[in-house]
């Protein structure tokens, strides 16, 4: 999704798609995004994705050239398969250890973000990557989106809108617009950004909390 095209829904929902007001320039909703929207969906919406992962040896040292991007953090491994122990001194040998074994005991691994994750046996492993960049913004021209949490996309309107508004509503206060037809003062404008951004954070706590979780 293009800047420009998030925008337009952004004037949707603030109720001001039938002006054509250049009182905030793309540019300028660029830094509302990186400044005020992505941190709330770092903390509350972070991405996550299960990746098969071939550990050979430990630490295992996550590279953008391997494993595209480096998580964040990991909230869980489960071993799959061709398990094998890597302290030789703890164990005696690194012979091979039946699965069914290493799944019922304790699995101990430590994740020393970024990038290297210590494990107790090496294999093939299950791993629940967790990045905190929810949101990516190019810097080219046309500043293309990348909502890496599809789950984050109506969050982001609504936050980005109400900041807009509030922006909109302060900026009108030192200037007089003549000859548009502007229905909300701005106090009220101003009012209503503010209740749009408290009742979005509160969805967002209260839809996504189970999220927090995953970085204990």
């Amino acid at each position: 999704m293009l800047l420009s095209e998030l925008v337009e829904l952004v004037k949707i929902e603030s109720g001001q798609h039938e002006m054509d007001l250049s009182e905030l320039e793309v540019s300028k909703y660029k830094l509302i995004l990186e400044k005020r929207v992505l941190p709330v969906l770092n903390k509350h919406m972070p991405y996550s994705t299960d990746v098969n992962i071939d550990i050979v040896a430990s630490p295992y040292i996550f590279t953008t050239a391997v494993d595209t991007n480096i998580p964040t953090w990991i909230s869980r491994i489960v071993p799959v398969g061709n398990v094998s122990a890597t302290n030789i001194i703890l164990r005696g040998s690194a012979q091979h250890y039946p699965l069914g074994d290493i799944v019922k005991s304790t699995f101990l691994w430590t994740y020393d973000a970024p990038p290297k994750l210590y494990l107790e046996y090496t294999g093939d492993m299950l791993v629940t990557a967790c990045y905190n960049a929810s949101l990516v913004v190019t810097d080219d021209e046309d500043y293309d989106i990348t909502l890496l949490n599809d789950d984050a996309e109506p969050y982001v309107i609504s936050l980005l809108a109400g900041h807009a508004m509030v922006a909109l509503g302060r900026g009108r206060r030192s200037a007089k617009i003549l000859d548009l037809p502007i229905e909300m003062d701005t106090d009220a404008l101003i009012a209503e950004g503010q209740e749009l951004i408290r009742e979005t954070l509160d969805a967002v706590q209260q839809n996504n909390a189970f999220y927090l979780a995953l970085g204990e």
